[in-house]
């Protein structure tokens, strides 16, 4: 909680939450830091040792101030251990000297804030106030905590003095000098940051640029910013200044590094490069001009106390201070906005893992090392793993019970895993043990090396119901971290799954629904606030509804999924088929809409909707056998859907539920396209089929003024439909080949027949049917993209178009249709 017992000078940091308060010659400054993560093992020693470098007094080229500056922790560190409350730490002022500075209390420093804070508070605070250099040393606490967090894992920020008063080659001389002369120099300082992940950072507010100079501008006597080659690069062709990429060890890197580790404000994975320019202190023992702001006159200032000749050499650690409180914040706040990405590895060789991983790394954040699909000879090596893979990992031993392959004994398996948690290579971030299997020596071993233990839970035959009690129970009173993992049959048992830990916020947890109706639980596990997904290679642990990384990223932009995402489905039973999330993610992406549409398979059109209801679904692409369904379900319908008796588009609006049917005018501009025309007058067509899809293509046929013989298995069904156009009806079979060849300028494909791959004529609607090379072919199927008819009808000469241009056609108008209802 924010102190009502000082003055702080605002708050910074996105997800960290930083404060700080006090003036140079206060009793006390210090500083409040929120949210730092719980259960983190802070070197005291280290911190301290970082704060004396900032310190004032230690030697001949600084202020001879002299403050101890040891911090004094209140809240949020106990034992050296952080608790998860707000940080507090106050540092006591024991070395100043208000006297010093009892002429410039009217008589600004010619170069200080003196004259800028009489003009807000109508005086001149004692030492520059909240504006002293003093006012750095809580940012350094903080900064230092930061520091120590990201060494953890493997990131290291340091900095180097370029020059001093314009001279590269011996700055300390520089300062030397211009501390003998009473007079003070500027400097140029360098930071570099190593081991950042590739992917951190946005566009515009969100760029790591913004954030990173934001902060650095925040140390008094910051003049310049430039990162990579800054302003230099002003001066350059771009063949000179682009840095050209490589691989190498299975990670791109740049040959060159002139933009400083940063694209587009995202990081590239190299070295993150910037250098700031600290001005000259203002406080120099020179007379200066200056006026007295009482007598409004002109007047001479003369500056006494005890000054640093160089702010740049002290100013080194703050800026690695508050670069290290930048990266610490957006890692914390990029993984709090979106679940960790993690790759599992099931091969049989370690090499073959990180060969695995170096393949999908530009999309994972981390990885599980299935060490039970590892052949035996690789065990002695699985502890070497997590310094090869660089990135975090956990170490799972799967029992058969639970779904993985181990298969040797309980006792053997202990050994194993002790083995690998217990080596003094870098630790696994992260280990998996089962729900009954507790081993307090394991326990032990992995808490001491800093490895966090995730307490699983697999339900292979349905799903789990009281999640967060199960959690609950899982983690008990320790800082386990529970997973379930459970199958899930119905579309009903995954709304429940998103209803039970809708608000589970309560402790780090993972959640997920298995098999392909769970496959919505993986696109949106912030839904249930899982704190990671997990993806896997090609063909790989598919059964059980794992994407590739590369889909989760790519098709449904799991890294940018916020709360204000807008969240469209497409369904239907069963839905293998469908790209309708594929045309329009992608088509969002292009139009820049923060939504993203996911498959929600539902054997009925009711359980999907009140799933939709659950999740806020704006829209809802309907496919097959839901179209009929859906219309009796509608508070609104459209003319179209009404007319066709189907729905394959449902809109949330303020009133409920709206359908509409956008096959219509999907088919038509497909179809017009297709055939280079605008009407289908004096043009005789045949319409394969009589369901759903035809019903369709008939309102088209009708509407376009074309003449149409529906021919369908049950001459019946066609008989029905053909009544409502005044089309003629005829069977699907050879019998009607004269009838077929009457009506063939356009031949259109409205059956199921032909979904399989191959020119095999059991797939073939019209096998009987010999094409001349003039008709024009439309099939609706887009998957195949070529069928066996469409085979037989190009060889022939036919021109022959597939559904997939229905399909973006239709697509376009759902998206204009949600736009225009949802606005």
């Amino acid at each position: 909680m924010k102190t009502d017992l000082h003055i702080t000078m605002g708050e910074f940091g996105h997800f960290l939450k930083l404060r700080v308060f006090g003036a140079s010659h206060a009793p006390e400054i210090g500083m409040e830091l929120e949210n730092m993560p719980k259960g983190f093992q802070v070197d005291m020693d280290a911190l301290q040792a970082f704060l004396e470098r900032r310190a004032p007094g230690r030697d001949d080229l600084s202020t001879q101030r002299h403050e101890a500056d040891k911090p004094d922790f209140h809240s949020g560190i106990i034992n050296g251990t952080t608790t998860g409350e707000t940080i507090k730490a106050v540092i006591q002022n024991t070395d100043c000297r208000p006297q010093d500075y009892s002429q410039t209390r009217t008589i600004p420093r010619p170069g200080h804030a003196d004259y800028t804070q009489w003009l807000q508070r109508g005086r001149i605070p004692s030492g520059g106030g909240n504006h002293s250099g003093r006012m750095t040393a809580p940012l350094c606490i903080a900064g230092g905590l930061c520091l120590q967090w990201l060494q953890a894992r493997g990131i290291t920020v340091t900095s180097k003095l370029l020059s001093a008063g314009g001279n590269t080659t011996s700055p300390e001389e520089a300062i030397r000098k211009a501390r003998e002369e009473g007079d003070s120099v500027g400097g140029v300082i360098e930071i570099t940051v190593d081991g950042l992940p590739a992917g951190l950072g946005g566009a515009l507010f969100e760029g790591v640029e913004y954030h990173l100079s934001s902060a650095i501008f925040a140390i008094p006597g910051v003049k310049g910013f430039e990162i990579g080659d800054g302003f230099a690069l002003a001066g350059m062709h771009g063949s000179q200044s682009n840095d050209p990429f490589a691989v190498e060890d299975g990670r791109i890197v740049t040959k060159s590094n002139h933009a400083g580790g940063l694209l587009g404000g995202i990081t590239t994975g190299m070295p993150v490069v910037f250098r700031i320019a600290m001005k000259p202190t203002p406080s120099i023992y020179k007379k200066q001009d200056s006026v007295d702001l009482h007598t409004m006159q002109n007047a001479v200032c003369e500056t006494t106390g005890r000054h640093d000749p160089c702010i740049a050499r002290r100013a080194m650690p703050v800026a690695e201070a508050l670069t290290a409180f930048v990266f610490a914040d957006m890692i914390l706040a990029d993984e709090a906005s979106h679940p960790r990405i993690c790759l599992t590895l099931t091969e049989e060789s370690l090499e073959e893992d990180l060969a695995v991983l170096r393949k999908h790394l530009p999309f994972v954040d981390m990885c599980e090392l299935r060490t039970d699909c590892l052949k035996e000879d690789q065990f002695g090596q699985i502890a070497e793993f997590p310094a090869k893979a660089r990135i975090p990992v956990i170490l799972t031993c799967r029992r058969p019970l639970d779904g993985g392959q181990w298969h040797g004994t309980e006792e053997e398996r202990t050994i194993l895993l002790k083995t690998a948690l217990s080596s003094d290579s870098p630790p696994f971030t992260y280990v998996d043990f089962e729900e009954d299997f507790r081993i307090a020596s394991l326990e032990a071993i992995a808490r001491q090396r800093g490895t966090k233990i995730i307490r699983s839970l697999h339900d292979f035959s349905g799903p789990v119901t009281n999640l967060v009690e199960r959690a609950t129970a899982l983690k008990g009173t320790s800082d386990d971290i529970p997973k379930i993992a459970c199958m899930v049959h119905h579309c009903s048992e995954l709304d429940r799954i998103f209803q039970e830990t809708a608000d589970f916020t309560t402790f780090p947890h993972i959640i997920c629904a298995m098999g392909e109706i769970g496959q919505a639980s993986r696109i949106l596990a912030g839904r249930t606030h899982s704190m990671l997904t997990f993806v896997s290679p090609q063909g790989k642990m598919q059964a059980i509804g794992h994407f590739t990384p590369e889909i989760l990223v790519e098709r449904y932009g799991l890294r940018h999924l916020t709360s204000r995402t807008a969240l469209y489905a497409v369904t239907g039973w069963p839905l293998e088929h469908s790209r309708s999330p594929e045309l329009n993610n992608e088509a969002f992406f292009a139009e820049a809409q923060n939504a993203i549409m996911v498959p929600l398979p539902s054997e009925t059109a009711e359980e999907l909707l009140h799933c939709a209801e659950t999740l806020g679904i704006r829209g809802i692409a309907v496919t097959i056998p839901h179209k009929k369904a859906m219309l009796p379900l509608m508070s609104s319908v459209s003319p179209e859907a009404s007319a066709i008796g189907a729905v394959n588009t449902v809109i949330r609006t303020v009133s409920g539920w709206h359908g509409a049917n956008t096959d219509i005018s999907g088919f038509r501009n497909a179809l017009l396209q297709f055939l280079g025309v605008d009407s289908l007058a004096g043009k005789k067509v045949s319409i394969l089929g009589a369901g759903g899809a035809a019903t369709a293509v008939a309102y088209v046929i009708a509407q376009l003024h074309g003449e149409a013989c529906i021919f369908n298995k049950t001459l019946a069904k066609a008989e029905a439909l053909a009544r409502q156009y005044h089309f003629r009806a005829a069977p699907l079979a050879t019998e009607s080949l004269d009838l077929l060849a009457q009506y063939n300028d356009v031949i259109i494909q409205a059956t199921s027949v032909g979904l399989s791959s191959g020119e095999n004529n059991g797939d073939d609607p019209i096998p009987f049917y010999e094409f001349q090379g003039t008709e024009a072919l439309y099939d609706l199927i887009y998957s195949p993209l070529e069928t066996p008819v469409m085979t037989r009808a190009r060889k022939a000469g036919c021109p022959t178009e597939n559904g997939l241009s229905m399909l973006i056609e239709q697509a376009k108008e759902q998206r204009r249709l949600y736009n225009a209802r949802n606005a």
